[in-house]
């Protein structure tokens, strides 16, 4: 390694960003913005993005782009100081990826974001004013707190440990992972398994095909939780004392509960003071009731 590569390194080292490799555009961009109303349109297909917001009227882009030109199929538009912008990277005539990219982009906290992706990741950090991603293989991480919360994966893991007033998640094969909040939310998948690692929901729907669906802690006095399968088990795994009533509808699928007789199919049993409901209805998947 030459002498002039490694101090290129160690001064990327010391301002705390990753030296480009051969092949590869470094990116360094940004946009002033309105103070209110800002939408923001990413499409990287191939890649990484992530996304946090801060409490600046600008859009910041860093990050690196395949190709070691200025022409690495990266783009970003929008009038500064306006409410509408869009970056990302180009794609063909065919709706291929021009390049891969790694994006780490900064945006107003109270910005509108859609992402779109391929195989690239996104993580997504305290954007509140509404998030609407897609990805088919890649993993979706959201953290902090999202008024309107949107995800569609085909795939790909995801992960929520947001707060949210509306959650919508729906994917294919991938896993999702809840362990934040919301007053309405709705979760579905076709064999990807549903877990809810605590959180507090006041109205919930989860759905399955032939994944399982497994809720972990405290269900809230007043929540309203829906339990749907077609052969994939519902396990609800609760707090010692739980304040709960559940009702439980199978046709083939096996119910047992540790909290007293198990339910027989079509009827209910009273946990505390029943201020919950929860409604389980399965075609053959079996039920479980079990202390945490």
């Amino acid at each position: 390694m030459s002498p002039r590569l490694l101090v290129a390194i160690a001064v990327a080292a010391a301002l705390g960003t990753a030296a480009p490799l051969p092949g590869q555009t470094p990116i360094r961009t940004g946009r002033a913005t309105a103070s209110e109303g800002v939408s923001l349109r990413i499409l990287n297909l191939e890649g990484s993005i992530r996304v946090s917001g801060w409490d600046r009227d600008s859009i910041d882009v860093t990050g690196t782009a395949e190709g070691g030109s200025t022409r690495s199929g990266f783009y970003i538009a929008g009038q500064s100081g306006g409410t509408g912008f869009k970056l990302g990277m180009d794609v063909t005539a065919e709706g291929q990826p021009v390049g891969a990219a790694r994006l780490d982009v900064r945006v107003p906290r109270r910005s509108r974001v859609w992402i779109k992706s391929n195989a690239a990741s996104i993580e997504v950090d305290d954007v509140r004013g509404g998030l609407d991603l897609y990805s088919v293989s890649g993993a979706v991480r959201v953290s902090g707190r999202a008024d309107q919360l949107s995800v569609e994966s085909m795939d790909g893991d995801v992960e929520i440990i947001a707060a949210s007033v509306w959650l919508k998640v729906k994917t294919a094969d991938g896993r999702v992972l809840l362990e934040g909040s919301a007053d309405d939310a709705a979760v579905s998948t076709v064999s990807g398994a549903i877990v809810i690692e605590g959180g507090r929901y006041a109205r919930a729907r989860f759905e399955s095909v032939t994944g399982g669906v497994e809720l972990r802690g405290a269900i809230p006095r007043g929540g309203n939780y829906s339990f749907e399968t077609h052969s994939g088990p519902v396990t609800l795994r609760l707090a010692p004392d739980p304040d709960a009533t559940v009702s439980v509808t199978t046709f083939g699928g096996e119910v047992r509960s540790e909290f007293g007789p198990a339910p027989a199919s079509g009827g209910s049993i009273r946990l505390g003071d029943g201020e919950a409901e929860v409604a389980i209805r399965t075609f053959r998947g079996s039920v479980a009731l079990r202390r945490r």
